[in-house]
C-alpha cells in the first residue's frame, strides 16, 4: 500500500560534528542525510507534496471513521434500547414468578387447614348426649329384631 509506505519513514538520529543531534528521515535506504544538511532548509516540492498527499489520506481515512463511529452510535443506540425492553421483561418475570410464589404458599396454607379440620371433624370424641341416643339406639334394634324373631304377639 503506497500509504503505508509514505507514512512509515525510520527516524534516524544523525550527530553532527558540531555534537548537536539531528534528527534525519532517510528515504528507504537506512542511510542518514549527509552532513551538509540543514534543518533549516525550506522543503522542497516533492516533499510538500508528500506531506500534503499524508495529510489527504489521512482526512478520507478519518472522514471513513467519523461515518463508522455514527454507525456505531446508532447500533449501540439500539442496543441500549433493546436493553431497557429486556431489563422491563425481565422484572416482570420477577414480579409474577414472587405473585406465583405468594399464591402457592397462600393455597397450601389453605389446604394444611382444610385437611386439619376435616380430619379433627372425624377424629373428635362423641359427646354425652351422642353417646345416650346412640345407647338407645342400640337397645332399640337389639330388642326390634328380637321381637321380629319370636313373631310380634
Amino acid at each position: 500500500m503506497a500509504f503505508s509506505a509514505v507514512i512509515i519513514r525510520p527516524v534516524i538520529q544523525h550527530v553532527s560534528e558540531d555534537g548537536r543531534g539531528l534528527p534525519s528521515v532517510a528515504r528507504g535506504s537506512g542511510e542518514p542525510r549527509p552532513e551538509s544538511y540543514d534543518a533549516r532548509m525550506s522543503e522542497s516540492q516533492q516533499d510538500a507534496y508528500d506531506r500534503g498527499e499524508i495529510a489527504g489520506a489521512i482526512n478520507a481515512r478519518l472522514a471513513d471513521h467519523d461515518k463508522h463511529f455514527a454507525a456505531i452510535n446508532g447500533h449501540l443506540a439500539d442496543i441500549a434500547r433493546e436493553l431497557g425492553i429486556m431489563s422491563l421483561a425481565i422484572q416482570r418475570l420477577g414480579d409474577q414468578a414472587v405473585s406465583r410464589d405468594a399464591t402457592v404458599i397462600t393455597t397450601a396454607a389453605a389446604l394444611k387447614d382444610a385437611d386439619e379440620a376435616r380430619r379433627n371433624q372425624s377424629e373428635r370424641s362423641w359427646s354425652p348426649w351422642s353417646k345416650i341416643f346412640a345407647v338407645l339406639a342400640g337397645i332399640a334394634t337389639v330388642i326390634g329384631i328380637i321381637l321380629a324373631i319370636r313373631g310380634w304377639s
